[in-house]
This record gives structure tokens, sequence and C-alpha cells, in this order.
């Protein structure tokens, strides 16, 4: 029975026009939580209309919208259970609370067209002058209005730490496959800490390295992913635009609608760090210090740098070392960077190395089991 619902599922899941649409998996920058909740709305109006015409009721209609799409949000939510393919732990009441608010949205639009229906509300003439199906509309739009500035503030809130993280896709851990084989136990519940909050496990900083196409820029967007889902600053760019970042020195605040600066974020990434970059930054200490050391900063590097403010000023003093997660593409050249340059250039801060390499073959074969 259970494989017969998975195959069921994963058969839906393919129809991504319709099913699976509630699943952290590619949603890229252009995803309007707004956008999407007043299309719901309108599917609870249009919807109706149709039903009700046919079943000779607005009533039914709006009855026979509700248990679908209730229907339709219970395969999505066993479409977004399903696609944890990895061992990171998924976070049902994020798929619950997603799932709720898609089905009230429509059945608030299909309430719209109910208490706009004369026929539905004829016995309720309390004010004779004033047709029941008026006010009562006044009535339903108020609560869609007020339903919908209530419930906007955490998903909008996310979407803007999202949004404002410049990670080129929103996917999550949840999404990843196991790709760490024994070490799984240890390393799994480090990164959630290290996404989810802060670093509770005291790593401050993560080294990732493995073979190409094993994972290394998939995993670091779904730590950053995790923590945009918490609302926390993140920022993730390249390590070219890193280097320039360097040279610049301090940054003023980011604006609205902006990545966040580097000196504001509790999280960065750094992407594509290359053997040949590294290899012309120099070897240990000097060419961590060459990639991260800010020019007439005493030492500092750009990631403790306070930003600055409209007049130019830095907002604060030098602020504590945030959350690095550095993607290395050769593993040579990540151990080094990792046991010599890191540990010297940031004494005292708890640094552990991810390698992909060799897992590459599990991390297809979770793939595949999943399509």
């Amino acid at each position: 029975m259970g494989n017969w619902i998975n195959r069921g599922l994963a058969r839906l899941a393919r129809i991504d026009t319709v099913f699976g649409s509630d699943v952290y998996v590619d949603y890229s920058h252009t995803y309007v939580w707004q956008a999407n909740q007043f299309g719901h709305l309108l599917i609870g109006v249009f919807a109706t209309l149709l039903f009700g015409f046919g079943l000779g009721s607005y009533g039914a209609g709006w009855g026979a919208v509700g248990v679908l799409y209730a229907f339709k949000e219970a395969i999505d939510a066993g479409i977004a259970l399903r696609i944890q393919v990895g061992i990171f732990s998924i976070d049902k009441k994020e798929i619950l609370a997603d799932g709720v608010v898609d089905f009230l949205f429509v059945f608030l639009g299909g309430a719209l067209v109910f208490t706009a229906d004369p026929r539905a509300t004829s016995g309720l003439g309390w004010f004779p002058e004033f047709h029941p199906a008026s006010w009562l509309l006044i009535v339903a739009c108020a609560v869609v209005l007020i339903f919908f500035l209530t419930v906007r503030r955490p998903f909008l809130a996310r979407k803007a730490a999202f949004d404002k993280s410049g990670i080129p896709q929103l996917v999550r851990l949840s999404t990843f496959p196991d790709a760490f084989g024994t070490s799984a136990e240890t390393i799994v519940p480090t990164i959630e800490s290290f996404a989810r909050e802060g670093g509770a496990a005291g790593v401050r900083q993560f080294v990732i390295t493995g073979a190409p196409g094993s994972g290394r820029s998939s995993l670091a967007k779904s730590i950053g992913g995790d923590a945009t889902a918490q609302r926390r600053k993140v920022r993730f760019l390249s390590a070219g635009r890193l280097i320039e970042k360097r040279r610049a020195g301090s940054e003023p605040v980011s604006a609205p609608g902006q990545p966040y600066a580097v000196a504001e974020a509790d999280l960065v990434i750094i992407d594509d760090l290359s053997a040949d970059l590294l290899a012309a930054l120099g070897q240990g200490e000097a060419g961590v210090r060459a990639l991260v050391d800010a020019p007439h900063s005493k030492g500092l590097s750009i990631f403790e740098l306070a930003p600055l403010a409209a007049d130019g000023k830095p907002l604060s003093d030098p602020r504590p070392l945030p959350q690095l997660v550095w993607v290395i593409d050769d593993r040579s050249s990540a151990a080094n960077f990792h046991a010599v340059g890191l540990a010297a250039r940031f004494p005292g801060i708890r640094i552990e190395k991810i390698d992909l390499s060799g897992q590459l073959s599990a991390r297809r074969a979770a793939q595949k089991r999943v399509s």
C-alpha cells in the first residue's frame, strides 16, 4: 500500500503546474507571496462560480471547492514530505502552515461569492433596508483583508530574508540527499545547528569541498536557505566578489531590495573558491589574509568591519566575526586552506571541513529514487 501511494505521489509531482507547488526546492527570488495568495483568492472565486453554476447553488459550489482544495493540499503535503530524500530533518510545521494558509485563501475567495448571492442570504433579513447580501459581502471582504494583513508578516519576513541573501535559488537542507556516508550521525546535527540556531553546537566555520557534481554549492545554498527561513541575515557571494569588496573596505548599509552588505550578515557563504585563485593568493595564513583582510583596517577582516551610515561613518565598533561557509573545488587546496590558513588567521574558532568526494554515486542514487 505504501509503495502504491509513493508511486502515485511521484506521478502527481511531475504535474508541477498543479501539484507540489508548496515544496521548497527551486523557488527563485521572483517568487512573490502576496501575488501567490491573491491567486489563491481568485481560484476560490472562480472555482466557486463554476461549481455553483453547475450544482445550482453557490453554497454547494463553495463546499465542493473547499473539499477539493483540501484534498489537493493534502497531496501537496505528501509530496513535500516525500522529497526529503536525505537525512536532514524537515519542519512539518512549515508545510502545514503553508498548506493551511493557501487553503484558507481559496476558502475565503469562495466565501466572497457565497455572501454576494442574494439566494444564499435571503433568510438573514435583519435589516430590510440593507440587503443581507450587501453587508455580508462587506464583512467577508473585511475578513479577507484582516486575514491577509495578519498572516503576511511572518511569510514576507522570511521571503525578505531570502531576497536580501543573494542566494540564487531557495533550496533547503531537507531536500539534500545523504552524501555523508558513515559520518552522517555526527555531521548532520552540527550542520542543522549551524544553519538554524547560529552554531549552537560550537562550529563557526565550514569548509566544503568535493568532486565536481558532488553538491558543494548545493549544500552551501541549502545551509543558507535554512538560515533565511529562521529570518537570519545571510550573504551569499562568489570569492571574486569578496575580493572586490575587500579592496573597497567598509560597505554602507544595504538599501531596501538590495543584498545585505557583508558587514551586516550573520552568515556569509563564499562560493567558487578555486585552486587557481588560492594559489595566486598564497599559502597558509598569508593567503587567507590576502583574501579577507581589509586595507587600512589594523588587521580586521572584511567580515568584522562595521557597516557605514549615510554620512560615511561606521555605525558601531568592529563587530564579532560572523559564521562563514567556504566552498572550495579542490580537495588538497581545501585541506591546506582549512588546516593551515584559516586555523592561523582565526585562532580559537572551531572550523569543520566537509568533504563530499566519494559520495557522488550515493547522491545520484538518491536522486534517482526521487525521480
